[in-house]
């Protein structure tokens, strides 16, 4: 369920910043883990704060993907998987 992948990756020591891809093509940057809020328990709807201090309600169900920005630089996928899932490499 994305849900629980958006709040693994709020969770996370040490946070890395991500952007919510959504399926209407919107990319929704998460800089820090204060500026995102997941009821508990969790519904579809959650709350994002934007940088300009308004906030975006976000159907759960409309992220497509998590991009993570590796450390230094831009925004890249979470992972091989479906919503940034991480598959096992054979070998």
């Amino acid at each position: 369920m994305i849900i629980n992948r958006i709040r693994q990756a709020i969770d996370a020591e040490p946070f890395r910043a991500f952007t919510l891809c959504l399926a209407d093509e919107q990319r929704v940057e998460i800089t820090h883990p204060n500026n995102v809020l997941i009821p508990h328990p969790p519904t579809r709807d959650f709350v994002v704060a934007t940088p300009d201090g308004l906030y975006q309600f976000i159907d759960a169900l409309l992220v497509t993907n998590l991009e993570f920005r590796s450390a230094g630089g831009p925004a890249g996928k979470g992972g091989n998987g479906p919503n940034g899932s991480r598959r096992k490499r054979p070998g």
